[in-house]
């Protein structure tokens, strides 16, 4: 594993994971990482919803990028991602086509063409986003490729797989790399002209029931996850956080997710308030009303909770080949908790207590030159851009809200359709 120094860029990078969706998930409102907590955040992500990153959009992308490498794979051409990305072009101009064509037909599905707004100026292509995705499902079953390392054996091939009539050449050709199990995509009808003439009553990033069975069946698979409870429950799911369902698996689990998420709340609301006391923007005030607001709603359940075998556990819990608390993790959490729920119910002492902590941590994640608290010319910089929300009283949802929440709401449409 390789790690970028935390004082010059704080995103863990590994081996097997994407630094792409990293950064992107970064880029989301509410998902900057000032306090570095964002590693003990994605570990819950993943482990509840393997294989999504919060740039994902429906959960049909997870048929059509396979569908699109495939068509190359058969195809006997030489292919680079130019050609790729002119597929996934076309993909896109096909699903815009069919949406204003039928806009009667599309409200909710008016969401989720990724590219609507860049068209070919796209940074992040859909094959980027949703490629770990289709490994981790086993989808795609060489989790060992990159895509670039798939492109070349392809490559690297001097005959056609299949002849015009769509007979096997050579069997030894034959790189096993999807799961055949699954029929649909090696025919898709999205690479042939008469793109949705089978879905003239649907819409074309919903799935047909038997797609919905096929990822139904790997979501499923994913072991420890959420996926299968929540699926099976057969009805779609609105606003909300997927922590009040009743019944979910993993109690424990969930719970310290929940009080984490909630913890991280009053700590960036502790961080904001610090950060306009020191602006002296006029929002000191505003944030410590809503610390306060915060804490009268939270502080019965996190007094409860048993927070020493939340970190027990998880210094032991291996992450990408280290502890999902980490030594510097548990100081801050450890003091920081301490100072809010088992000294004072004092809200101005609390903030005050944890005022060292907070600057501490801060420079320790961002270094000395990007740290707000610390650095004076950072301060003066900092647009007083806020990137936490304020309207509820968790800070992480484990990309409930976008895009695991319509992903399986997709597939519990798609098992109804007839």
């Amino acid at each position: 594993m390789s790690k970028l120094s935390e004082h010059i860029f704080w995103i863990d990078f590994v081996e097997g994971d994407s630094l792409m969706d990293r950064i992107h998930d970064l880029e989301q409102p509410g998902t900057q990482d000032e306090l570095g907590l964002g590693r003990i955040r994605d570990y819950f992500a993943d482990s509840f919803f393997p294989g999504t990153t919060t740039v994902m959009t429906r959960a049909r992308y997870f048929l059509f990028i396979p569908a699109i490498y495939y068509f190359y794979e058969r195809s006997g051409e030489k292919v680079g991602i130019d050609k790729i990305k002119r597929k996934q072009n076309e993909l896109r101009e096909r699903l815009e086509t069919y949406r204003k064509n039928h806009r009667n037909k599309v409200s909710a599905d008016s969401y989720g063409i990724i590219g609507s707004v860049s068209k070919e100026r796209l940074k992040r292509w859909p094959d980027s986003i949703y490629w770990n995705g289709i490994t981790k499902l086993g989808i795609f079953t060489k989790k060992e490729w990159s895509r670039s390392y798939y492109l070349n054996v392809i490559n690297r091939r001097e005959k056609r797989l299949y002849d015009d009539d769509n007979n096997a050449q050579d069997d030894s050709l034959q790189l096993n790399a999807w799961d055949f199990r699954y029929d649909e995509f090696k025919k898709f009808y999205f690479l042939k002209d008469n793109i949705f003439k089978d879905d003239e009553d649907g819409m074309p990033l919903e799935l047909f029931k038997s797609e919905a069975l096929y990822l139904r069946e790997k979501l499923s698979s994913q072991a420890d996850s959420l996926y299968q409870f929540l699926i099976n429950q057969k009805r779609e799911y609105g606003e909300g956080i997927f922590w009040e369902i009743p019944g979910l698996p993993r109690f424990d689990d969930v719970k310290d997710a929940k009080n984490f998420s909630f913890l991280g709340k009053g700590l960036w609301l502790s961080y904001y308030f610090f950060l306009s006391k020191k602006k002296k923007n006029g929002k000191e005030d505003y944030f410590y009303d809503l610390f306060k607001k915060w804490y009268r709603a939270t502080n019965r359940e996190l007094k409860k909770w048993d927070y020493g075998s939340f970190i027990n556990k998880h210094q032991k819990v291996i992450y990408f080949n280290k502890p999902v608390i980490r030594s510097s993790d548990f100081s801050f959490l450890t003091d920081t908790y301490h100072n809010m729920f088992k000294f004072s119910s004092n809200t101005s002492l609390m903030l005050q207590k944890n005022e060292i902590h907070i600057k501490n941590r801060e420079r320790f994640v961002k270094g000395d030159v990007r740290a707000k608290l610390f650095n004076d010319k950072a301060m003066e910089e900092w647009d007083g851009k806020i990137e936490t929300s304020e309207d509820h009283l968790y800070e992480y949802d484990y990309r409930w809200q976008r895009p695991v929440r319509t992903i399986i709401n997709d597939v519990i449409r798609g098992l109804k359709r007839v």
